[in-house]
């Protein structure tokens, strides 16, 4: 699986809607720096493509967990409280 297909799969799970919108940008990032790379293949282009990727991976691995569901077809805050 690329990264790319990483970042995106985990924008779409991801319910903190900031933490997804950041991850969707990495993604939308990496790909544009690869297009600059292909056509520009320059030690700085790569060097650029490198600290977006990096940024990237950090992100993949520091998903805020998600929350427990709510139970089916009720309120979650019975859940809460019984916890």
């Amino acid at each position: 699986m690329t990264i790319l297909l990483k970042l995106r799969n985990a924008a779409k799970d991801c319910s903190n809607k900031d933490y997804s919108k950041a991850l969707r940008l990495q993604a939308d990032e990496i790909a544009g720096r690869l297009t600059i790379v292909h056509h520009d293949p320059t030690d700085e282009n790569m060097q650029s493509l490198n600290g977006v990727w990096s940024k990237a991976s950090r992100l993949l691995k520091n998903i805020p967990p998600e929350g427990d569901p709510a139970p089916l077809g009720g309120d979650a805050e019975p859940a809460r409280l019984a916890a």
